[in-house]
């Protein structure tokens, strides 16, 4: 009864590999990597796959007509279904855009079905009673060993690999400064930070209640956004009280008259004006709740497949929704170790707010510390740069024209110096953050 069970696969996705590639040529350079054409189920799609391997091979143009003139050199036109079936394999694919996901489910089952055939021969192996036991080890190890070759990528990186990409990074970096770092453009953060932000960062911001981290954040994610797409994710604003915030800074007004209503003719016409500015920003909102690690996770990759991404920022750390540990302290420690996951498996910086505990309202002296990170621990180890707001105007009487400085204390920067201080200026109406240098008097 075994032997007659179906081998695991799915001709939909099959169909909708091949479909996303005659669609979107390009899409080769995407899937290539993860699938190859004995990884189809159905014989005809493999043909299909092949012919797609050998355009690509060439850098030839992979459409239907170019497709149809492979196999028909191949001998295989008429098996696979004609040009007719190309053209219908367009019809039968949701998105192109997601030829990875049909990539990885067809890689997955070809796995699947490898893992059956393998077993069977370890089984044969078995049977045959072998007289040298670590002889029949070492077969059933070579086995396996091949469906691993033929599956998941190695992790390794060789030490020419990695010459080699070296080479390539510090010829870019010899060539232009700070071309790895996602900039801030408060030019002495930038300066202190090496650049700016780095790929596989989690850069922690901690303030107290009111100093403004949702501003900073928000502040942090338009600046990225002006060259780099970034995934806004807040868990404690949706996303039409974000926009408020961000039209009232276009428009030089308080938050609350944005949301009053009844506009005179020129406020609407700078509210008019901020909608410009937020289409052509880079910054995508993610706007449901509850919100959790596997979600953010989840949707993230999607929009680096997608539209590609430059950066993550969460707003903020303890408003998100994980359900682990029996305390506090065990499920913000869990959801730091995933948000680290997050940023190096997608290979971006993830920027995220996080509150700090109260007990610092008791000292003379209120700049925050790393001990004053809420349940610390795990945050403190996995954060690559922990940056705090202080601002002194929060907490005491001062002169007018000192009111609007806050400062920026670098906390912790794994790759550089740390106990850092930068001073920049706070709008409180626009609620903008700006540099007290210029770009020419910082020069990085």
């Amino acid at each position: 009864m075994e032997n007659q069970r179906i081998p695991p696969h799915d001709l939909s996705a099959e169909e909708a590999l091949l479909g996303a590639v005659i669609i979107d040529g390009t899409q080769i350079d995407n899937v290539s990597p993860i699938v190859k054409a004995n990884d189809f189920y159905h014989e005809p799609y493999s043909f299909i796959f092949k012919a797609y391997e050998e355009l690509y091979k060439f850098k030839t143009l992979i459409d239907e007509i170019t497709v149809s003139d492979q196999l028909e050199r191949m001998g295989k036109l008429e098996f696979c279904g004609n040009r007719s079936f190309l053209v219908h394999l367009k019809t039968v694919c949701p998105s192109p855009m997601d030829s990875m996901y049909y990539a990885e489910i067809v890689k997955r089952l070809s796995i699947a079905r490898q893992l059956i055939v393998v077993g069977e021969q370890i089984k044969q192996i078995g049977y045959s009673n072998p007289a040298d036991s670590a002889k029949a080890l070492g077969e059933c190890d070579e086995k396996l060993l091949d469906v691993r070759k033929t599956g998941i990528a190695s992790p390794i990186i060789t030490p020419k690999e990695r010459a080699e990409s070296l080479y390539e990074r510090y010829n870019e970096l010899a060539q232009k400064e700070m071309i790895m770092a996602l900039k801030t453009e408060l030019y002495d953060l930038d300066k202190l930070l090496g650049g700016g932000f780095y790929d596989g960062d989690v850069v922690i911001v901690g303030a107290r209640t009111g100093v403004g981290k949702t501003t900073f954040l928000s502040f942090l994610a338009d600046m990225i956004g002006r060259y780099k797409n970034v995934l806004y994710c807040s868990a404690e604003m949706n996303s039409d009280s974000l926009s408020d915030r961000e039209i009232a800074q276009v428009a030089n007004v308080p938050t609350n008259r944005i949301r009053l209503g009844a506009y005179d003719e020129e406020l609407h016409g700078k509210i008019m004006a901020g909608i410009e500015e937020i289409s052509a920003k880079k910054v995508f909102i993610y706007d449901d709740i509850p919100m959790t690690t596997d979600k953010i996770l989840q949707t993230a990759l999607t929009m680096q497949l997608r539209y590609g991404l430059g950066a993550i920022v969460i707003d903020y750390l303890g408003m998100l929704d994980d359900d682990y540990g029996r305390n506090s302290y065990e499920r913000v420690g869990y959801m730091s170790r995933k948000i680290k996951l997050i940023a190096r498996q997608l290979n971006v910086p993830v920027i995220i707010a996080h509150q700090l505990n109260r007990e610092l309202e008791k000292r003379d002296d209120k700049r925050p510390h790393l001990f004053d990170l809420r349940d610390s621990g795990s945050i403190e180890q996995d954060a690559d740069v922990v940056l705090f707001l202080y601002r002194d105007s929060y907490y005491n009487k001062i002169p007018p024209n000192q009111a609007d400085v806050t400062e920026i204390i670098i906390a912790k920067q794994r790759q550089g110096e740390a106990n850092k201080i930068v001073k920049v200026r706070y709008d409180k109406i626009t609620q903008q953050y700006q540099s007290l240098v210029s770009r020419e008097e910082n020069l990085l």
